[in-house]
């Protein structure tokens, strides 16, 4: 089953010499679906997203505003232009997950007991973590943070092209999972990298 919502701003009344609308609106939909579903392609422009509570799938994308993905356990590709991207996790299910931004922060929480494979890439930004995972420091551009937590798993891919990233652990009460640096270092990266 699937469902699809479009919203259409009427032009009727716009003034085409000044660019503005003398009818401005606002939408805002708050749907619910099983914890299980599957989000194959939730596409949002101009607006906030927030997604809550899916086990299941979710692909979701968000042009100019902010998307906010909390308590998911299930595979994400989540995306944003123009906005902040924050995701955290309440468990990682074996799925892969993918957290894609341009122009716009990307902030990442796992369990802290989370066994994955974490990759990060920031071409302008900085790229910080609470695990412990080494960040290379290009000379000329960019960062990369490669490595596993606990025994490793599901891929966590983080990619930014201007602004940071963030990897949180959760403030659960469990034991930090132990983190094995997976980065090969070249001739472009800085001698001072620092976790």
């Amino acid at each position: 089953d699937s469902l699809s919502i479009r919203t259409k701003y009427p032009h009727r009344d716009q003034n085409w010499n000044s660019g503005s609308h003398n009818n401005p609106a606002s939408v805002e939909y708050t749907l619910t679906v099983p914890r299980t579903a599957r989000l194959d392609e939730i596409k949002l422009i101009n607006g906030s997203l927030d997604i809550t509570g899916v086990s299941g799938e979710v692909r979701a994308s968000c042009i100019n505003g902010r998307l906010e993905a909390k308590n998911l356990a299930g595979h994400a590709r989540l995306s944003t232009i123009n906005g902040r991207l924050d995701a955290r996790f309440d468990q990682l299910a074996g799925q892969s997950i993918d957290l894609n931004s341009v122009n716009g922060s990307l902030d990442l929480t796992m369990p802290s007991d989370s066994n994955a494979e974490v990759e990060a890439s920031a071409v302008s930004g900085d790229i910080n973590n609470d695990f412990g995972l080494h960040v290379n420091h290009h000379r000329f551009v960019g960062h990369h943070l490669r490595g596993e937590l606990g025994s490793g798993g599901p891929h966590v891919r983080l990619s930014n092209v201007n602004g940071r990233i963030e990897i949180h652990h959760a403030q659960d009460g469990r034991a930090v999972s132990p983190v094995k640096d997976l980065n090969h270092r070249d001739k472009d990266d800085d001698d001072d990298s620092e976790l």
